[in-house]
């Protein structure tokens, strides 16, 4: 039997070594898109707010394929000539990067052109010139609908795979050439940890053909854009097998570490812009269980893709965003 002294000297004792084995999770990033000059200079004093409830530490912008032969690296040219992005940097932002084309005005051959690497070189050299040393890079976005048949990996699209593979791993060589403290990874459409067909090798059974290039990067980064609130919808009506974005999140999280350790949710919003949907996902994934999940399983930055939505702070998304960025913030020990 222990004396009571004995006891509260044993009781201490483990509390301390209970707190000896606490981790500490990472804060979450915030970014905030898609147009920076938008948000900074055309519509300022709205843009103020935003920025101010928000708190992003870097502001996302795209580089956009218009054609298999074209992209808007006009803007990204004339950013430098106005010395925009300079002004990004002076006021305490880092940069996001994300690449993008439609396919049906493309046919998937803008990421495997050279046009597409002589594009991030400039988009690179701009960055180093204007002082962002270490910008974030989330490439192809959506890049399983860049041929079809979409999210397969068949004797059809493998060809076109493995020359995507093929310029993807020169462009980050080139970025890291220029830029060695950049992170750079590609980025998958969310969907793709929802559903399996081992036999077609579609969904999440086609992720590990990518594998090789994923470990070579900094990082592996997702959207998620699921465009109904959780509970919505009943379950067997769900068209992407999720019950929002919030689980969808989640799943990619655990689908993605098997390859990497830190992801990032590249550009977040419901898809058809309903801000009630996407009010309600930030306060979900401001709970205490959401984002100890979401840091443990390798979290380490978000940007919302439209800052547009939140102007006007319907249904309180803009409320809820300020939360979501406090909670993300905020120290947190498991």
């Amino acid at each position: 039997m222990y004396t009571r002294r004995e006891f509260i000297k044993l009781i201490f004792s483990t509390t301390i070594l209970l707190d000896n084995k606490k981790r500490y999770l990472p804060p979450i990033e915030i970014g905030l898109g898609d147009d920076p000059e938008k948000i900074l200079k055309w519509d300022k004093n709205a843009g103020s707010t935003v920025l101010e409830r928000i708190s992003p530490s870097f502001l996302t912008a795209w580089l956009n394929a218009k054609d298999s032969r074209s992209s808007n690296i006009g803007d990204w040219l004339g950013w430098k000539e106005s010395g925009f992005l300079r002004e990004l940097k002076s006021l305490g932002y880092n940069l996001h990067v994300i690449t993008w084309e439609d396919s049906k005005l493309t046919d998937g051959r803008y990421h495997i052109s050279p046009k597409f690497k002589k594009d991030i070189k400039e988009i690179t050299q701009i960055a180093r010139s204007e002082g962002i040393l270490s910008p974030l890079f989330s490439l192809a976005t959506e890049f399983t609908t860049y041929v079809e048949p979409w999210d397969t990996y068949n004797e059809r699209t493998k060809p076109y795979y493995k020359e995507f593979i093929k310029n993807i791993s020169s462009v980050t060589e080139e970025i890291k050439s220029i830029l060695p403290r950049s992170r750079v990874s590609i980025s998958w459409g969310g969907w793709i940890a929802t559903f399996d067909d081992p036999v077609r090798v579609s969904g999440k059974s086609m992720i590990p053909y990518f594998g090789e290039l994923m470990r070579r990067m900094d990082f592996v980064s997702f959207q998620s854009m699921v465009e109904y609130k959780t509970g919505e919808l009943p379950n067997n009506e769900t068209p992407l097998n999720v019950s929002g974005n919030p689980e969808q999140i989640i799943l990619c999280l655990k689908t993605f570490r098997k390859w990497k350790k830190h992801l990032m949710v590249s550009h977040f919003a419901p898809h058809n812009k309903r801000a009630d949907v996407l009010a309600d996902d930030l306060w979900r994934m401001s709970g205490t269980k959401w984002q100890r999940l979401a840091r443990e399983l390798g979290l380490f930055a978000l940007s919302h893709m439209w800052y547009d939505l939140f102007k006007e702070n319907n249904f309180g998304c803009l409320d809820a965003a300020e939360n979501f960025t406090g909670i993300s913030y905020a120290e947190m020990m498991v």
